[in-house]
């Protein structure tokens, strides 16, 4: 795709490519938009690189969902067409896989009387877009009590779950516990070509002492629907809209490459269960727990860029470029850790704060700069004794270095914009 504009005031600046994917991040066209979608596909379009970039933003299968179908199939070359059509079969059988498992998940957290909520992808495909093909996974995402994390640590490697070298069935010991809250979740946890898994403690607050009134809502105004006869829960309106504006404006802040099925999420919530939205209890909500800019900032993209139904309750809020977002999916690898380590880096270091007293404090910071020996073999695939040793010694030096070349590229960043 051509350089995608900074397109923040007027939609019209995108490139052709880029306002086709937009067009495409929604499950319904309407008439104007359908006419809009194929005015692009009659003009010239730079095909190659228009697939590269659906892939990139994870717009393949919701390109696809309305490209195959008429009036469009006939504008769109056959192998662009079959190239979707075979990234659309192949998210389905990832999707499948992914929610066969959460449909076994639930049946045992049932079973051992476990309360957990599911969230972003995992709770949308089947509540929200019915073709699970349509709503790309990379992971599962749990919501927990934080008392029962033992219990859940332990039955998820009852069934199968694995963890990076140095965890096991117990949680960490040498993390403190106040270290682990703030973090929000525990350690991923994976299951062999299947799925990733993170299991949060809560959500929507920075840590003790404020997540317990927010933790009580969450629970007590959550949604339940059933799956083949399995009761799964998610997240009641008004915590869905405004956790996922917080995670999307989260990686579009953090430079993070957010995708355009997190927009699309937003729009569809808002497109099929906006009237039943209690606006004014979102935006008190977000205010009390000073997530308004994030959820005013996501929401005016959408209004601008999408037309979403927002109402005019929700204050205007600028500083997301919507350009500028989605050229972050253009960043090579070294690029995107660049982008991260120092938002990474600093969350950790703040979090110290957390711990209880001088002492956990200077554990938890020694942690840090001298890893354990698994976790220094994971880190540097250090296979023998004396290479383990090497890595002791170098690797302070080598995570000062990271570290120090990572908050100077992002200062000087900021600076420049």
């Amino acid at each position: 795709m051509p350089e995608l504009s900074s397109a923040q005031g007027d939609p019209q600046a995108f490139s052709p490519e880029a306002r086709l994917l937009i067009l495409a991040a929604r499950l319904e066209l309407e008439p104007a938009e359908a006419a809009a979608m194929a005015n692009l596909l009659q003009g010239e379009l730079q095909w190659p690189s228009l697939l590269k970039d659906a892939h990139l933003l994870g717009a393949q299968t919701l390109l696809y969902h309305h490209l195959a179908t008429p009036p469009f199939a006939g504008l769109v070359p056959a192998q662009a067409l079959a190239e979707l059509a075979r990234a659309y079969q192949n998210g389905s059988l990832k999707n499948l896989r992914m929610h066969g498992l959460v449909l076994r998940l639930f049946a045992e957290f049932q079973a051992r009387g476990f309360e957990v909520m599911l969230l972003k992808g995992g709770f949308l495909g089947p509540w929200l877009y019915r073709d699970l093909a349509l709503r790309p996974m990379s992971d599962l995402d749990l919501l927990i009590h934080p008392q029962d994390r033992q219990g859940l640590w332990t039955l998820l490697h009852e069934l199968g779950f694995q963890d990076q070298p140095g965890e096991g069935t117990v949680l960490p010991s040498g993390l403190d516990e106040a270290v682990v809250l703030k973090t929000s979740h525990l350690p991923p946890l994976f299951l062999p070509k299947v799925a990733r898994l993170e299991v949060h403690l809560y959500l929507l607050s920075e840590g003790p002492p404020r997540p317990v009134p927010i933790l009580e809502e969450l629970w007590a105004q959550g949604m339940e629907v059933a799956w083949n006869g399995v009761p799964v829960r998610g997240l009641g309106l008004e915590h869905l809209v405004l956790y996922l504006c917080c995670h999307l404006h989260k990686h579009a802040v953090g430079n993070d490459s957010p995708t355009l099925y997190w927009f699309c999420d937003l729009h569809e919530i808002i497109r099929s269960h906006g009237s039943a939205l209690d606006w004014d209890r979102l935006l008190a909500t977000a205010r009390s727990l000073g997530k308004e800019a994030a959820l005013a900032g996501v929401l005016t993209l959408l209004k601008m860029h999408w037309g979403t139904s927002v109402p005019a309750s929700i204050p205007r809020q600028g500083g997301l470029d919507l350009g500028v977002i989605l050229q972050t999916a253009h960043l090579d690898t070294t690029g995107k850790t660049e982008h991260r380590l120092a938002f990474l880096y600093w969350d950790t270091l703040v979090s110290l704060r957390h711990a209880q007293g001088p002492a956990a404090k200077l554990r938890n910071l020694l942690a840090l700069v001298f890893p354990t020996r698994e976790k220094l073999a994971f880190r540097h695939q250090a296979r023998t004794p004396w290479s383990l040793f090497l890595w002791r010694v170098l690797d302070p030096f080598w995570q000062f270095g990271r570290i120090s070349r990572s908050l100077f590229i992002h200062a000087t960043r900021r600076l420049r914009h």
